[in-house]
């Protein structure tokens, strides 16, 4: 599932939760008033609010979808683990009940968020076993998207810890010495590769971290490789094969760039349907 389908049913779980009946009200804050005057710069506010509502009516059948509720602002605010408490007991406080299936679901979105992609997949797998139609599908989605994911994560590692290897391996061999003075192959492309990153700060979160990915990493692969061959000149073939090597070197580093940011499914979504 691409993160399109993810924001989706993402969507569709928080819109079914706030289309349930409220039934315990108070004189001062509500369930209703509470969620009806959140915007995007109270959320603070309005999770103290809610907290306050909660632990004023402890046994109303509403706590559960409160708890979630809270814990779609700190998600949204970037506070994953504060609302993996909430989470918690969500799930305890709405056993038996859609709410706790939600809590399992959100549960596991931040277990793929760091990486603890079994046991996210163990618990998309249990909620693909249920018998209503809508979680077997949420169940099974998610959990094939966690398995993509973890293959992406590991490939990432593996290309970065190549990247580290290379680089490692030809600093021991030629020393430390042989970086400067700086090799052509980096002083020509230093300035726009320093315009870029300079640039990065007016992109969008994911795709300024990408290219703060990238331009150091370029410019630190072009200084060890040009080095490398200044130091060590390849003759006849042996070119073509440090060419090569170069290329999958910049393969890599594209890679895991990426996915560092995040963007593989809008990179696949783009190369599908073409940029908007």
């Amino acid at each position: 599932m691409h993160g399109k389908s993810a924001a989706a049913v993402g969507a569709l779980l928080v819109a079914a939760a706030w289309a349930w009946p409220v039934h315990a009200q108070d004189a001062g804050d509500s369930f209703d008033s509470i969620v009806s005057a959140t915007t995007q710069q109270n959320h603070a506010q309005a999770r103290e609010r809610m907290l306050r509502w909660i632990d004023a009516h402890p046994a109303d059948p509403q706590v559960a979808r409160g708890l979630l509720w809270v814990s779609v602002l700190d998600r949204s605010d970037g506070q994953g683990e504060r609302a993996r408490p909430l989470l918690e007991r969500a799930r305890r406080d709405g056993a038996g009940t859609d709410w706790a299936n939600t809590a399992d679901k959100q549960l596991a979105d931040l277990d793929v968020e760091a990486h603890r992609y079994s046991r996210a997949i163990a618990t998309y797998d249990r909620l693909a076993q249920l018998p209503a139609p809508f979680w077997k599908y949420v169940g099974k989605s998610a959990g094939d998207e966690a398995r993509s994911k973890r293959a992406r994560f590991y490939a990432l590692l593996v290309a970065l810890g190549g990247l580290l290897l290379i680089a490692l391996a030809r600093l021991v061999r030629m020393g430390p010495r042989a970086l400067w003075p700086m090799p052509k192959e980096l002083a020509y492309p230093l300035p726009a590769l320093l315009v870029i990153l300079l640039a990065s700060l007016s992109l969008e979160p994911a795709e300024g971290f990408a290219v703060v990915v990238l331009a150091p990493g370029a410019i630190a692969l072009l200084w060890v490789n040009g080095a490398w061959l200044r130091a060590r000149p390849p003759r006849g073939a042996a070119r073509w094969g440090q060419a090569l090597l170069g290329v999958v070197q910049a393969c890599a580093l594209f890679y895991c760039a990426i996915i560092a940011s995040n963007l593989w499914e809008k990179l696949v979504d783009t190369w599908q349907m073409g940029a908007d």
